[in-house]
C-alpha cells in the first residue's frame, strides 16, 4: 500500500527516518510507495518552521480506520492505504526593512529591528532619519521605487515581507 502525507504549511514530519517537509504555499504531499502490510510507521518528529506552529490537528487514515490524534512518537501498523494530514500555522510574519544605503556613504549609527506581525495585523511605519544628506523617500516592496511598488502601511500583512528604503538628495 501507498502511504500519502499531506502537509499544509511550512513543516516537517518524519516517518521511518524519512523528513517529509511542507512549504509556506499551499499543501504539499508526499508519496511512500509499496509499503508491505503489517509494517509499522514510525512518526519520530513533528516539527514545526520557525514562526509556524504546529496545530495538533493532524489525522491518520489506515485503510478505514481513522484516528484523530497523531503524535510524535507513534507507530503505526499499515493495513491498507494511508494517508496522513498534518497542518502547521503561521504565527507570525517577518517583515524585514532594508536599509539600502547608497553607495560610498557612511552607515547610520541608528537601526530599525525586523518587525514580526501576526497575519492579518498591519506593520507598524518605522522612523527614518537622514543619512548624510541623503532624504528618506519611502518604503517599497521592490528595489523599482516606482509608485506602484511603494508600500501601503494600512495593507494588513499576510506572509513574510520585505521593503526597501528609497533615498533621494
Amino acid at each position: 500500500y501507498d502511504v500519502t502525507i499531506n502537509i499544509t504549511g511550512k513543516g516537517a514530519i518524519v516517518i521511518n527516518g524519512q523528513t517529509h517537509e511542507g512549504t509556506s504555499e499551499g499543501v504539499t504531499t508526499r508519496t511512500i510507495e509499496d509499503v508491505t502490510v503489517n509494517t509499522n510507521i514510525n512518526i519520530a518528529d513533528i516539527t514545526p518552521a520557525e514562526r509556524w506552529a504546529y496545530s495538533d490537528n493532524a489525522t491518520i487514515k489506515i485503510g478505514t480506520n481513522e484516528q484523530t490524534s497523531l503524535a510524535e512518537n507513534s507507530t503505526h501498523a499499515i493495513c491498507g492505504p494511508t494517508n496522513i494530514n498534518i497542518t502547521f500555522t503561521q504565527t507570525n510574519c517577518e517583515v524585514v526593512f532594508n536599509l539600502g544605503i547608497p553607495k560610498g556613504v557612511p552607515i547610520p549609527n541608528w537601526t530599525i529591528n525586523n518587525q514580526y506581525i501576526a497575519p492579518g495585523d498591519t506593520v507598524v511605519k518605522p522612523t527614518v532619519g537622514e543619512i548624510n544628506g541623503y532624504l528618506f523617500g519611502g518604503w517599497y516592496t521592490t528595489g523599482e521605487y516606482s509608485d506602484a511598488t511603494l508600500y501601503n502601511f494600512g495593507t494588513p500583512v499576510t506572509k513574510d515581507i520585505e521593503l526597501y528604503a528609497r533615498w533621494v538628495r
